[in-house]
């Protein structure tokens, strides 16, 4: 139902195509409506939303679905360094007019894929597909990242380890180190490396989602935005939220620009 909707950009495009090609590759019928709003309709027509709904989908392991405005959007089950590379490569030229190295972009799409393929579902490992969808904003020299699985997301998932894990019961020893109040203050700890010092002992730095809060903070993405559970984080202004409602699985946006610190590429 879109008739009503005033506003609408690439990062929601890809959480509502992800659900409708869902429905496709379950063989669920579904229908809809067009936006009122004729900008908000040019949007979703020049994001080739559309245009994707007539394909074929069935639960397999990759899509890829491409236009010629710069919309770039896969769906895959398993960790792709490779992939990463190349969607870097051309957004560094996007933003920068040159191929250059940009770790901490890197890092983001390994461990947001990881954390996909080991975490999203409590069933087994590589059971839920993560989407990604690039949009380069080429006046702006900006390049802009929406990832999303439909995995339990991460509060459910901790709070589901099975015995043999050592995340078993993670949270109630936070909570006996730190007095939290809530999931966004968990999230938080999170972010700091507590959850794998209190489950572990060790400090535990450059990995998970540690290891992209640590990328943020030295400059190496921007505009950053979290949406997991009943948990919202922007880091602008170093938001962290409880959402009324819960969203099933992980949704995170970030950015590319000229601000961002990169590095020369060699070959």
């Amino acid at each position: 139902m879109l008739k009503n909707v005033k506003e609408i950009d690439y990062d929601g495009i890809t959480v509502l195509l992800s659900v409708m090609v869902r429905f496709k590759s379950k063989r669920i019928e579904f229908n809809g409506d067009f936006p009122i709003d004729k900008a908000v309709r040019k949007t979703l027509e020049d994001s080739k939303f559309f245009d994707h709904l007539k394909g074929t989908f069935r639960d397999e392991n990759a899509y890829t679905l491409t236009d010629k405005n710069s919309i770039l959007t896969h769906a895959m089950r398993t960790v792709d360094s490779e992939l990463g590379e190349k969607l870097i490569e051309s957004a560094s030229q996007t933003v920068w007019g040159e191929k250059r190295r940009c770790p901490g972009v890197q890092r983001t799409f390994i461990e947001l894929m990881q954390n996909t393929n080991n975490h999203a579902s409590l069933e087994k490992e590589g059971d839920k597909h993560w989407w990604l969808c690039v949009k380069h904003i080429k006046e702006e020299n900006r390049v802009a990242f929406s990832f999303v699985d439909y995995g339990v997301g991460v509060f459910y998932n901790l709070k589901n380890k099975r015995q043999d894990n050592k995340f078993f019961g993670v949270l109630e020893r936070l909570y006996e180190r730190f007095r939290y109040g809530n999931n966004a203050d968990v999230l938080k700890l999170i972010f700091l490396g507590e959850l794998h010092k209190t489950a572990s002992g060790k400090s535990f730095r450059g990995k998970g989602l540690p290891g992209v809060y640590e990328a943020l903070k030295h400059n190496k993405l921007s505009n950053f935005a979290m949406i997991t559970n009943n948990v919202y984080f922007h880091s602008n202004g170093d938001d962290y939220r409880v959402l009324q409602n819960e969203f099933q699985g992980t949704f995170v946006y970030w950015e590319l620009t000229l601000d961002n610190t990169s590095l020369k590429y060699e070959n």
